[in-house]
């Protein structure tokens, strides 16, 4: 019987060796995620050239039952809060097997606890030490005698625009969801002897009592952010409106899209994640649709400000600028992003 041809071929010997190495390489690590769903695909293909690079090459079915395995915690995880992570770790089985072991959990989070963190860790003032200049210019053209209105600010972080209207005599409410935040202006207020009065709550809670018809000015600045989608932009119009007298002023800001962009489901899942949620023009129309809203202005949030803000306080954090231009989340190496955030001022009509 003839015997088999022997391979001598350097380079097919050494890639026959290298094979067999990796029976005998053990390979272990772990990755965290955002748990936003329509990021699904793209992990999947990372986590692909991951376990290959480590000599574990997936199978289509092996790569279909991870993903089936992190769908589900994905969806939990975001249907509580864009600040969950999905997490996978493996380790490649012992010799003499060839495959992988590999788990898959979340973890939450919310928008509450990622602020908790900041009044631990960032450097104060964690939002700018002045007030938005385009909310003093509101104020100066349409709120005087200041004593006369009534202002609400929603989001009111720690204080940097509800401090300064009370200091100019506004009766002020400050409607804020983070405890440590609303404690701070609490404190500050107490010891300037002002006119505030310190809500902790979420302006989208079902539970969520204020008195209606009763505020001159309601603001809403770097707030929007941190919705959902267009139906948090909707509840927010509606209890503007409900808030505010005949003839009173809502002003806010939101990541308004360039006309004719229409963004996928990534590019609102990861605003999200990067704390610039995203709305169209169509979004925002449809948010004010049947309440007796007159819209008065628009302007560019990051132009007005760099034109109009205390020269000590431009920019307002290091941050600031990139992210109010939508850099945050579309990370492009050239040209601007199709959103940027935008000062919108409307007017309640009637009587």
């Amino acid at each position: 019987m003839p015997s088999e041809p022997k391979v001598s071929d350097p380079k097919a010997l050494s890639d026959a060796l290298e094979r067999r190495l990796n029976r005998r390489t053990r390979v272990k690590g772990e990755i965290s995620m955002p748990a936003a769903p329509s990021l699904l695909p793209l992990y999947i293909k990372r986590l692909a050239v991951m376990f290959a690079a480590s000599g574990k090459k997936f199978s289509t079915d092996e790569l279909k039952e991870l993903h089936d395995m992190m769908r589900p915690r994905a969806e939990t995880a975001w249907a509580v809060s864009p600040h969950g992570r999905l997490f996978v770790s493996w380790e490649s089985e012992k010799a003499p097997a060839s495959g992988v072991d590999y788990l898959v959990w979340h973890e939450l989070g919310t928008t509450a606890e990622q602020y908790a963190w900041w009044v631990e860790n960032r450097d104060q003032p964690l939002f700018g030490k002045h007030p938005d200049a385009r909310l003093m210019s509101v104020v100066d053209e349409y709120l005087t005698p200041a004593a006369q209105h009534h202002v609400l600010d929603i989001g009111a972080g720690v204080g940097r625009n509800t401090l300064p209207l009370a200091r100019r005599g506004h009766p002020a409410d400050a409607l804020e969801l983070t405890p440590e935040f609303a404690k701070i202006i609490q404190d500050q207020a107490a010891a300037e002897d002002l006119l505030v009065d310190v809500l902790t709550g979420d302006v989208l809670a079902d539970d969520l009592v204020i008195e209606p018809r009763k505020y001159s000015l309601v603001l809403c600045t770097e707030v929007t952010s941190h919705f959902r989608g267009p139906h948090h932009l909707r509840l927010l119009f509606e209890r503007a409106h409900q808030w505010l007298k005949p003839g009173g002023l809502f002003l806010m800001n939101a990541f308004v899209t360039t006309p004719g962009y229409r963004p996928d489901a990534m590019a609102r899942e990861l605003s999200q994640i990067f704390w610039s949620t995203l709305f169209t023009p169509e979004d925002m129309t449809a948010a004010a649709a049947g309440m007796s809203f007159t819209k008065l202005t628009d302007h560019s949030v990051h132009d007005f400000e760099q034109e109009h803000q205390h020269a000590d306080g431009w920019p307002p954090t290091g941050w600031f600028e990139d992210w109010s231009r939508g850099f945050d989340a579309f990370g492009l190496k050239e040209g601007f992003p199709p959103m940027e955030l935008r000062w919108l001022l409307f007017r309640k009509e009637g009587v």
